[in-house]
């Protein structure tokens, strides 16, 4: 015979939704989210690590997690930065690691962690760094 509900509680019903989405030119899996909270601009994109994901360059992928949200812009990322970091942002990446958070609507916290199948030579200095990796982290 099974119980009744307990003094206090209420029952609750999520309705959730997953799948692939396309960030930019990548398509992700990500997991059920909860309808309720994505129709209240509530949602976490928390991406397992992988080394296979690619992405374009690091700028086109930002831009793309960029547009998810209508109305809230992340900052821009630099264009006055020394040339070698600007060839690193425009060099094809694999994505390491994705993470967003966003409340209400608005940005809260990114994570992007890419790596890229080269080697990087800082500049004026000695000292060659293979397979380097990037990472933008945003919070507000």
């Amino acid at each position: 015979m099974a119980d009744g509900p307990k003094a206090g509680t209420q029952d609750k019903l999520i309705l959730a939704i997953g799948g692939t989405v396309k960030l930019g030119k990548t398509e992700v899996v990500i997991e059920p989210l909860d309808l309720t909270e994505i129709d209240e601009g509530n949602f976490t994109l928390d991406l397992p690590e992988d080394e296979d994901r690619e992405i374009g360059s690091l700028r086109e992928f930002y831009g793309a997690v960029n547009q998810i949200i209508e109305g809230d812009d992340l900052p821009q990322l630099p264009d006055d930065v020394p040339e070698g970091l600007k060839a690193a942002l425009d060099a094809p990446v694999m994505l390491r690691r994705f993470f967003l958070d966003v409340k209400a609507f608005k940005f809260k916290k990114l994570e992007i962690d890419v790596s890229m199948e080269t080697q990087w030579t800082l500049p004026k200095i000695e000292l060659a760094i293979a397979n380097p990796r990037l990472v933008v982290k945003f919070e507000k």
